[in-house]
């Protein structure tokens, strides 16, 4: 017999980059129910912390964002997979929906200041928005 699974199809796909065949019907569903959030910014992929994520990457209280990906050019190209957003401009950041709103109200000519927990640290990274 062969075990199989979809992840394992999945696996594959993507180690020789062939296509990852999905019915559009399983993306309808997963948007309905969705429970993490996702959103673009500065060159990331950010994402809602689960209770399970947030104890896996260490977040204070289980507060923050992750972040998904990281845009090779992105103005906050310091960042990387894994790291968890947890203030923006020193002001404590629980959602997605908190990050984006208030990235909103940032002035533009003004630096990004992201504390950010990486490996069990919190470090502080800048850059610039319009970079």
């Amino acid at each position: 017999t062969v075990d199989a699974r979809p992840s394992d199809a999945i696996a594959l796909a993507l180690r020789f980059h062939g296509p990852i065949l999905v019915a559009e019907e399983l993306f309808v569903r997963a948007a309905a129910g969705r429970a993490s959030p996702a959103a673009h910014l500065w060159g990331l992929t950010v994402q809602d912390l689960t209770p399970e994520m947030a104890v896996f990457f260490e977040a204070p209280e289980g507060r923050g964002v992750l972040v998904s990906d990281v845009a090779a050019a992105a103005p906050a190209r310091d960042m990387a997979r894994g790291d968890v957003i947890v203030a923006l401009d020193d002001e404590p950041v629980g959602s997605v929906d908190e990050l984006t709103t208030r990235a909103g109200a940032h002035a533009a000519a003004e630096p990004v200041r992201l504390s950010v927990r990486r490996a069990g640290r919190t470090l502080q990274v800048r850059f610039q928005a319009a970079d």
